[in-house]
């Protein structure tokens, strides 16, 4: 993904970076002798605040032109939304139960299964683009 737009950090703000990771921009000033060192952002690595420095532009390593760590766009929330899936009986002894793939609504998850085949239709709160399977989610 080749993202070259000019992305002017704001103390602040949350962006995302290139491997899609939201970071938090703390302070921009003259933290270290180079550009390299202007910015401080906060991560969460493993639960716990992690504080990187970058420059400016949101490059996280000068000398190279991309790391997965650059900072890359004003991060956006991602909509809650709802899913439904099918609960099928189990087949044999070695599973308990199978789940179908989650659908936009009751109806888009009913239909491709015989009625007979499906135990229990349920409803899933997602995130949107995580998961939702079968036509436009909107």
């Amino acid at each position: 993904m080749n993202e070259t737009k000019a992305l002017t950090l704001e103390a602040g703000k949350y962006y995302r970076t290139r491997e899609g990771e939201k970071v938090f921009v703390a302070g921009i000033g003259i933290f270290g002798l180079t550009n390299r060192h202007r910015v401080a952002v906060l991560t969460d690595q493993n639960g716990e605040d992690c504080l990187r420095w970058y420059a400016e532009d949101g490059k996280f390593n000068i000398y190279n032109d991309e790391e997965p760590a650059d900072i890359v766009a004003e991060w956006v929330e991602p909509k809650r939304i709802k899913g439904f899936a099918c609960v099928f009986a189990a087949t044999s002894s070695k599973n308990s139960g199978v789940l179908s793939d989650i659908r936009p609504t009751k109806e888009a998850a009913l239909e491709p299964f015989r009625p007979e085949m499906v135990k229990a239709v349920i409803e899933i709160d997602i995130l949107e683009g995580h998961g939702l399977n079968g036509g436009d989610h909107e």
